[in-house]
């Protein structure tokens, strides 16, 4: 049973046994994962890829695959929909080379884990031997499912983050300057990483600096937003003339109008639950930057002398700038307030060791636990999200049976609906 397999290892002491466990386990999930619905649908991201590799990839000549990759590189447009080098590459792996497009999602789930389990296990080794408390227990979960599992079949953008948070993870624990120059891949992995990889290069170069980046959170809340339209301006300002960089840009967008944004209210009558649409609206956005005044006000940022800790909290308010100066490009603010989340969370964690005293005081403890209430809703989305993807066959056992009988995929969440 791959969840057994996990609890033993987790109870192990090894830290190389959780990583293989654990890593070990999300290949199985991802490589099971259930992407389309119960009509054969596609429900999600990962099967929209599916559909591009089996229609393009696994009959392409050695022509239209050099036609692709150039157009990649200058950034024109490719009539297959593939415009990031790391997705390009792993159809023609599993595609054109390998002719299994059922390999895929196992080969995306063991790149994205070990990035995802591998900055999960800096963290564990960060509080080794600290004083076990239920506020550390909370924060490691929420570490892990905030986009945990349930990034992996998107393939591109949560892959390009666990990227960025590892290296940046790794460079604070390990100081080789190295690292700095690791970050190149994220960018080639999504084309939006050239923009949200900067907060953690500006880090890693210029350090921590308190006061000008709290200041740029503070006052970011309060920007009007940049938009689409004014990119592409500079863009072509600038000399750069590809339709691709300039559309890319603008697909961020989306109008904040009365008739584009639906109440929260709306969408309860409407059907949705109130988790989903709390999640849709961004509520998590206010028990982030709650927390985050609360580390300056409670001197766990702003008189904090520990760079690793104080990197992290630097890099979670630079992200927080990027989602609140660019709020008009909605995938853009969700992806960046998502990540701020992230490393907010690695910060609470180094800080658990960097800053103990600070958790002793009950003041600071309790309203910290209070607000962390706030992504309740958040994380029973996630958890919606990973019974949706997760296949009824990972839970017996049986992951491959997926592959072996056509049609008999059912997700856990499926199954109880169908249970109730």
């Amino acid at each position: 049973m791959p969840l057994y397999a996990v609890y033993v290892a987790l109870k192990s002491r090894s830290f190389r046994s959780k990583k293989a466990a654990l890593i070990a386990f999300a290949t199985l999930y991802g490589g099971s994962v259930v992407l389309f619905n119960a009509d054969g649908e596609a429900s999600t991201d990962g099967a929209v890829h599916l559909n591009r590799l089996q229609d393009y990839y696994m009959d392409a000549s050695a022509g239209e695959l050099a036609e692709w990759t150039k157009n990649i590189f200058l950034q024109e447009f490719n009539e297959n929909g593939v415009q990031d080098f790391y997705i390009h590459l792993l159809f023609i792996t599993v595609g054109t080379l390998l002719k299994a497009p059922w390999l895929l999602f196992y080969v995306v789930a063991f790149i994205y884990s070990y990035f995802f389990i591998g900055s999960f296990m800096v963290l564990l080794r960060k509080v080794q031997g600290m004083p076990t408390s239920l506020l550390l227990s909370l924060l490691l979960f929420s570490f892990f499912f905030i986009k945990g599992y349930t990034g992996i079949h998107s393939i591109r953008n949560w892959t390009a983050m666990w990227i960025c948070v590892y290296i940046f993870l790794r460079y604070w624990e390990t100081g080789r300057r190295k690292y700095i120059y690791y970050l190149i891949l994220a960018p080639l992995i999504h084309f939006s990483y050239f923009v949200i990889a900067i907060p953690f290069a500006v880090v890693m170069i210029f350090k921590s600096r308190p006061r000008l980046y709290f200041a740029l959170f503070l006052v970011s809340n309060g920007l009007v937003s940049i938009n689409a339209l004014d990119v592409s301006s500079l863009l072509a300002s600038l000399g750069v003339d590809s339709t691709l960089s300039v559309s890319k840009a603008e697909s961020y967008y989306v109008e904040r109008s009365d008739e584009l944004v639906t109440s929260v209210s709306d969408q309860i009558n409407e059907g949705y639950s109130l988790h989903r649409t709390l999640r849709k609206a961004a509520f998590h956005r206010i028990p982030t930057n709650a927390i985050l005044i609360l580390l300056a006000a409670a001197g766990g940022y702003l008189r904090n002398r520990n760079l690793g800790s104080s990197s992290l909290i630097s890099v979670s308010l630079l992200m927080m700038f990027l989602s609140n100066t660019f709020s008009s490009f909605t995938s853009l603010t969700t992806r960046t307030l998502i990540i701020a989340m992230v490393v907010l969370f690695a910060s609470l964690i180094f800080l658990y060791r960097d800053n103990y005293q600070l958790y002793k005081k009950r003041a600071f403890a309790t309203v910290l636990s209070v607000l962390l209430l706030g992504f309740v809703p958040y994380f029973m989305y996630e958890l919606s999200s990973l019974l949706q993807f997760m296949n009824l066959h990972m839970l017996i056992g049986a992951p491959f049976v997926s592959h072996l009988i056509s049609g008999s995929n059912v997700s856990v969440l499926q199954f109880i609906k169908d249970l109730i």
